[in-house]
């Protein structure tokens, strides 16, 4: 009977081994594994108050229970999980009273698998609050983003913080783009290339673990090469508008072929110290660009208008200044004109009265009428501090009511010829005289009225604005 009893336990044993192996194969094995605990961290906080433990665990086997722990305040708190493959722990930890500010303490978090295989983590606990955003160094070329083939600019910026950046977000209406980062320190470089011209606004968020966020906006200014580039020593675009020459005062290319339209040369006479200057691409409207003084020395600002701090000539005298948009770097140098002056120069032309005295009044005899001609010319008042630059109150009037848009004029330096004289670079919105050639100037009663104007032979510019 003892042999028997053996022997069914000896079927028996055979039985479940091969159950056991038939279960295997059908795919029923329960498997070895372990639990993944990602993006495990915890947030800062104080004592009395309350710290975020979150983490991503998964395990194909379940999970059934976490437990957190720490034991200078003897927690232990353990979630029931259910066998759930995978679980996201938001966990709200209460801070003792008795902790202490600026301390750092471990967190121990425990995590135990169906099987009862158990793997732990270690997050560090800091008291002292994060309420600071992280900090956003925008690094991308400061200058005017000039549109070329392939990449006009590269966005360079770099996101520091205290703890973990969890986000960076970058939005505007033509590119958006959003990273996941999850470190304390990242480096964010992408090339942009702009189909259009136009003022982009780029706003930037970077948001940290504890919730605390940073915008900042940026400006990118993109613009084909300039054809014109102006220097404006008044402040609005009345004045701008106003003027029938010589304001904005015309400038002009350097002469390395790389930087046309890139980079110009201004000269420019300043009449009194400290004047205020500033360029603008647009002849009659500060906007959608000027150009000013940066902060730093010797360096631009661009703004979308006047609001933008000059940049200022401290002496009387001729200026020659270079403006480079694609470094934002400038030069404002004086200099002495060589050229030789002229004793006097007058206006010669038709419907104008020149300090009071028509043009169209003989010099030798004032009751024979001669317009448009040396004999009759009326002479401008020289500076008194320049012997280039010559002034006078030009009134332009209906000369011959019988006859229709005969207004103008043009300039010269001889009563007894026409060598030498100044006509201008277009008959009707000049931007600079033309010695011994150009186009007479020409009005129509659209502009009647009285103005100042004033020439310079050296730099052959004319002014003429309002009368104030």
């Amino acid at each position: 009977m003892m042999i028997q009893k053996n022997n069914i336990y000896g079927i028996l044993a055979l039985f479940f081994l091969a159950l056991g192996y038939g279960c295997a194969e059908e795919g029923f094995e329960i498997p070895d594994s372990e639990a993944r605990i990602v993006d495990a961290t915890v947030s800062r906080s104080l004592p009395g108050g309350e710290a975020t433990v979150s983490a991503t665990i998964t395990d194909p086997v379940g999970i059934s229970e976490v437990t957190i722990v720490q034991d200078n305040w003897s927690i232990s708190e353990s979630i029931a999980v259910g066998n759930e493959t995978s679980y996201t722990l938001d966990y709200k930890l209460n801070i003792p009273d008795s902790a202490k500010v600026g301390g750092q303490y471990m967190l121990m978090l425990w995590v135990t698998n169906a099987n009862n295989v158990e793997v732990r983590d270690t997050l560090t606990l800091s008291l002292s609050l994060d309420t600071e955003g992280p900090t956003i160094i925008n690094n991308t070329a400061k200058g005017v983003v000039f549109m070329i083939d392939g990449s006009d600019v590269t966005l360079d910026l770099k996101i520091e913080d205290a703890e973990d950046i969890t986000t960076l977000t970058i939005s505007n209406e033509a590119f958006s783009d959003e990273v996941a980062i999850n470190s304390v320190s990242y480096q964010y470089k992408k090339a942009l290339n702009f189909l259009k011209e136009g003022n982009y606004e780029l706003e930037v968020t970077a948001m940290d673990v504890s919730g605390n966020t940073t915008t900042e906006h940026i400006l990118l200014i993109v613009r084909a090469p300039f054809e014109q580039m102006y220097l404006a020593d008044v402040n609005t675009d009345a004045e701008l508008q106003a003027a029938l020459m010589g304001v904005p005062v015309r400038v002009g290319d350097v002469e390395d072929e790389a930087m046309k339209g890139k980079a110009f040369q201004a000269k420019y006479y300043n009449h009194t110290a400290n004047t205020a200057v500033r360029f603008i691409p647009s002849k009659d409207s500060f906007a959608p660009l000027t150009i000013g003084a940066g902060s730093e020395a010797n360096t631009l600002q661009l703004a979308v208008d006047a609001a933008v701090d000059p940049i200022v000539l401290t002496e009387v005298g001729y200026y020659e200044i270079l403006i480079n948009l694609e470094d934002l770097s400038y030069t404002a140098e004086t200099y002495v004109a060589v050229d030789s002056a002229y004793a006097y120069t007058m206006v010669m032309g038709t419907g104008i009265r020149v300090n009071g005295a028509s043009t169209c009044e003989q010099n030798a005899d004032p009751s024979v009428t001669q317009c448009w001609h040396f004999a009759s010319g009326k002479r401008l008042t020289k500076d008194a501090n320049n012997p280039y630059l010559f002034h006078g109150e030009l009134e332009f009037y209906d000369q011959d009511p019988s006859r229709d848009n005969e207004g103008g004029f043009i300039l010269g330096a001889n009563e007894n010829g026409w060598s030498d004289f100044w006509r201008f670079d277009n008959s009707t919105e000049p931007e600079a005289s033309v010695r011994n050639g150009g186009s007479n100037y020409s009005f129509t009663e659209d502009a009647f009225g009285t103005y100042e104007f004033s020439f310079d032979t050296h730099l052959n510019y004319v002014r003429l604005t309002p009368k104030k």
